[in-house]
């Protein structure tokens, strides 16, 4: 679900760096953890080299797909949230603007205004989805569903903006934004998913 999504927004000539990130991440992740199971279940066929050995070529190449463009634990740690946060909010680029311009004070004052705005925003969007939620029936299975990933969706936004109360001390805080990464990322798979399901 995730690469038909993926690949429908690279047909609408769209070029989304950090979702390719998160398919990285995830795609060679889950291709690490299934190879490594794999070997668990044949055993020692998998360690007996030779022509039927159908799994010693996936198990000594996945950390090539682990480690290049970019190592996954710095795409988890990093790029997916810090570079998808940047890209995204839609004041945080402007301030960091006005910081560049050096004694632009009443633009840096205006940004933080209009980001405190959009968050209190986000915050009532994520109460009142969580209300919104409660009431939704779950005969049109879609409609249930895409009610709680807006609901998901709303509390990620506002903890996003609580996030940025740490300022640059976000970067350092790689486990935060590691976990931040990991709510963006099953964000992103789960409307995969309702988008696959109403294609198909």
């Amino acid at each position: 679900a995730a690469q038909s999504f993926f690949d429908a927004i690279l047909a609408d000539k769209q070029k989304p760096p950090v979702l390719s990130a998160i398919m990285k991440l995830h795609c060679t992740e889950r291709g690490r953890q299934s190879v490594n199971e794999s070997m668990d279940i044949i055993g020692g066929a998998g360690i007996s080299k030779g022509p039927s050995n159908f799994l010693a070529g996936l198990y000594v190449g996945m950390p090539i797909a682990i480690t290049v463009e970019g190592a996954n634990v710095l795409t988890r740690s990093l790029i997916s949230f810090g570079q998808g946060l940047n890209r995204s909010h839609p004041h945080l680029l402007n301030m960091i603007e006005a910081i560049r311009k050096g004694n632009d004070l009443k633009g840096f004052n205006a940004e933080v205004s209009n980001i405190l705005r959009h968050a209190m925003v986000n915050l009532g969007r994520s109460l009142t989805r969580f209300a919104g939620v409660q009431l939704k029936s779950k005969s049109d299975v879609s409609a249930y569903y895409e009610a709680h990933m807006s609901r998901l969706a709303a509390n990620f936004a506002f903890c996003a903006d609580v996030g940025l109360s740490l300022g640059g001390g976000l970067k350092t805080a790689e486990f935060l934004s590691a976990r931040y990464s990991d709510v963006l990322s099953n964000l992103y798979l789960g409307y995969a998913c309702l988008w696959y399901h109403a294609q198909n």
